[in-house]
């Protein structure tokens, strides 16, 4: 049975325990430094699904939607790189839970998304899953639930022992049922789901590591049309499997994302063009199939297209500039690593690195243009003493071996004082 609808999940060690709790149905810079951009200490952002309305769905086997490349920035903060998955059902009466919803987790949080080390970083390599078993609280959330009422649940069941402690690598699932709202204060607004959001997942800090979470609202009713097909027929469970594998997805690239500084740490992988996630960027592409669940896109800068599953090639690699973002004065200098990590494969092949699309005044060279090594090559940027101040704008740098091209982009934004 094919299903279909919105997008997929995250890549979990198979080989981690889940610890306490299993499935419970019961009560209950170098060499000079750029100009920081203004900002303060860094806060969590809510990331939201902001759903979509689309008929004639179509299954994916392959790509979609190709967008130029690169489109995703990596910002220095950490991937889940063996998510753990917890589902909780607040309330009795979530549409599919237990069975249902648990076949599905058991699915494709082990199978599903393959190709996601192109988002490794130099220190985490993005690997498989666990889903570790689910919970029902019995006790029905408020029709209206807030989510400072969402990480105080999480916070209890942890604290009774129903669902294991964070541990920085877990992701609690939080389902609403029929008739409650979740509510969300983001960007200085009062947000509902079903109105401006299907989804959205953040975190929070616990004694044991930072706990990330999702939120799923209940979008099976009509009413819910940014987030199904209405008035057009939609299957409810589809819509729903391919909500949760859509959060999936963002959580393994960039589960602690911040707003303040804009893109700093703990931030991970972003596109510094329109802040999207790697899902976001492909809410209206056709759905996929996996184990017989509807599934989404992400977006894979290595094919620069919409996939559901991506092959990687042999001595795959990922560029990695340190600064992605750069203010400079005219006449500043800054010299910034441009790292080479190996996401398949042993080796790296010998690469050569180039630099295209230098906005006026603004010269770039790589201490030395081939590579053979994972540790990469530093690369100088340099600001005219005459040049005039420009908005943000990106420059490419291109990493070809033998069998594969890469590419990553540096954001330089020229400031007079």
């Amino acid at each position: 049975m094919y299903k279909t609808i919105l997008f997929i999940l995250t890549m979990l060690t198979l080989t981690v325990a889940c610890s306490s709790a299993g499935t419970d149905q019961s009560n209950g810079n170098r060499n000079g430094s750029a100009i920081q951009d203004p900002g303060v200490e860094a806060q969590f952002v809510p990331r939201i699904d902001r759903g979509h309305a689309r008929s004639n769905r179509a299954l994916m086997s392959a790509t979609t939607n190709a967008a130029p490349a690169p489109f995703f920035s990596y910002f220095g903060g950490p991937v889940a790189d063996h998510l753990e998955i917890s589902a909780i059902y607040w309330g009795d009466g979530v549409n599919f839970a237990g069975a249902p919803l648990d076949a599905f987790y058991g699915t494709v949080a082990d199978s599903y998304p393959e190709g996601l080390q192109e988002y490794d970083t130099p220190t985490q390599k993005i690997a498989s899953g666990h889903f570790c078993g689910s919970v029902t609280d019995s006790v029905a959330p408020p029709q209206l639930v807030t989510d400072d009422q969402v990480q105080a649940e999480i916070r209890s069941l942890i604290a009774a022992g129903r669902v294991p402690p964070a541990d920085g690598n877990r992701l609690y699932v939080v389902h609403l049922p029929p008739g409650v709202t979740s509510q969300l204060e983001a960007f200085g607004q009062q947000l509902n789901s079903c109105e401006a959001f299907c989804a959205y997942h953040l975190a929070f800090p616990t004694d044991t590591g930072l706990a990330y979470y999702s939120v799923v609202p209940d979008q099976t009713d009509a009413s819910c049309s940014i987030c199904n097909d209405a008035p057009n027929a939609f299957d409810g469970f589809d819509v729903t499997t391919a909500r949760i594998s859509h959060q999936f997805a963002v959580v393994k690239t960039d589960p602690a994302s911040a707003l303040i500084p804009a893109l700093a740490s703990p931030t991970a992988w972003l596109s510094q063009t329109n802040g999207l996630e790697i899902s976001d960027v492909c809410e209206t592409s056709p759905q996929g199939d996996v184990g017989g669940y509807a599934v989404a896109a992400w977006y894979s800068d290595a094919a620069s297209s919409c996939v559901v599953r991506r092959d990687l090639a042999a001595d795959d690699y990922n560029v990695l500039p340190s600064l992605p973002r750069l203010t400079l004065h005219p006449g500043q200098s800054v010299t910034e690593r441009v790292q080479l990590t190996v996401t398949n494969g042993h080796t790296i092949a010998p690469v050569r690195l180039s630099i295209a699309g230098l906005p006026a005044g603004v010269h770039a060279t790589l201490s030395d243009s081939i590579t053979a090594s994972d540790d990469g090559v530093d690369l100088t940027v340099t600001v005219d003493a005459d040049a005039p101040a420009s908005a943000r704008t990106p420059f490419t740098i291109t990493a070809a071996s033998a069998t594969v091209t890469n590419y990553s982009e540096v954001f330089v934004r020229v400031v007079t004082p």
